[in-house]
């Protein structure tokens, strides 16, 4: 597991091709249009970095999230590389 200030990301790494799951409840975000811009930018920040992993990925939001406007995407981007590099070092190996 590896945790930003406001994501988690649990992994479990098997030999499996990469799977993705992100899990954005309504509590914490309430408005549809911020839940949807971070799952866009989660899913994209996946693909880009996660590919190279075999196993299941599950990122999820820890704590409510007022906005996401277009300012404030770039440091959700910064949070989501954090994370990932969080976890590539604690990742057994890479293909």
């Amino acid at each position: 597991m590896a945790k930003t200030d406001r994501l988690m990301l649990h992994a479990l790494f098997q030999d499996t091709p990469p799977q993705f799951g992100i899990l954005i409840p309504k509590r914490l975000a309430k408005r549809a249009v911020d839940r949807n811009a971070l799952k866009r930018l989660i899913r994209n920040a996946c693909h880009d970095t996660l590919g190279n992993y075999q196993g299941k990925f599950l990122v999820r939001l820890s704590k409510p999230v007022k906005a996401v406007g277009h300012s404030d995407r770039a440091a959700w981007w910064t949070e989501l590389q954090q994370l990932f590099s969080d976890l590539a070092r604690r990742a057994p190996s890479q293909r």
